[in-house]
């Protein structure tokens, strides 16, 4: 069992949080122990469960916690990185490029007309959706300031929407990406996803992963198709105290 004080999210949502990430070795006794005494001292608790511990979230849920994702990890050998037949006619105008400050004032302006409408955040009804906004902004924010730009992707002139993705090494990990409001429904989203993988692939990158919630169906099938392995999953329950 981890626990982390996620402080930043106090900036975020206003409220104290506290993320605890269970292990196959805990036990319901575990939970017991720290439950009562992490509900009097956070407003908010998230708790990651692995898949194979069905027990766990069942206890969680006894004590009042409620079930609220799936969140999904998947990877990609971009060695192997092709692109659909299908594809390739639009892959063929979609471009990137960092994002200058007139970029991310349109970014800023997309994340609060709701493009993250599937985010556990913006789901919950205890949350408003200027805090669900308000949380990618800061986030976006705090990449930048460690060197993160967002890149914009850019299909036929137009911009569709970005990706923000942090290099390990040889490896990449995907923290953000994000379809903009007038594309949401275009069949273009696609876009996002391939261009933040040919982007590592021109880095000369080898290996990339990242997280995608079961609540975004669409985005889970795109990253399938291009070639995504879901790797692990973990059952995510939240509770209000």
């Amino acid at each position: 069992m981890k626990l982390v004080e996620a402080i930043w999210e106090k900036r975020n949502l206003g409220v104290s949080v506290v993320e605890v990430s269970l292990d196959s070795q805990d036990s319901l006794e575990d939970i017991g122990k720290v439950y009562n005494d992490l509900t009097s001292k956070y407003q908010y608790l998230v708790f990651r469960v692995p898949c194979n511990r069905c027990d766990l979230s069942l206890q969680l849920q006894k004590l009042g916690c409620t079930f609220i994702e799936t969140a999904i990890t998947l990877s990609y050998d971009l060695k192997k990185f092709r692109v659909d037949e299908k594809y390739k006619m639009f892959c063929k105008n979609c471009s990137w490029e960092l994002m200058n400050d007139q970029d991310l004032i349109k970014l800023y302006d997309e994340i609060k007309s709701g493009i993250f409408e599937t985010d556990r955040i913006y789901l919950d009804p205890y949350f408003s959706l200027e805090q669900a906004a308000n949380r990618y902004i800061f986030w976006i924010q705090d990449l930048i300031k460690q060197n993160l730009m967002p890149h914009k992707v850019i299909f036929d002139g137009e911009t569709v929407g970005f990706f923000v993705n942090k290099p390990e090494g040889k490896k990449y990990k995907g923290l953000l990406a994000g379809v903009y409001h007038k594309y949401l429904k275009s069949g273009l989203g696609f876009l996002v996803q391939y261009a933040g993988l040919a982007y590592e692939k021109s880095q000369n990158a080898t290996y990339h992963f990242g997280n995608v919630s079961s609540n975004n169906l669409s985005v889970l099938k795109v990253c399938i198709e291009l070639g995504g392995t879901i790797k692990d999953m973990q059952y995510i329950l939240i509770k209000h105290c």
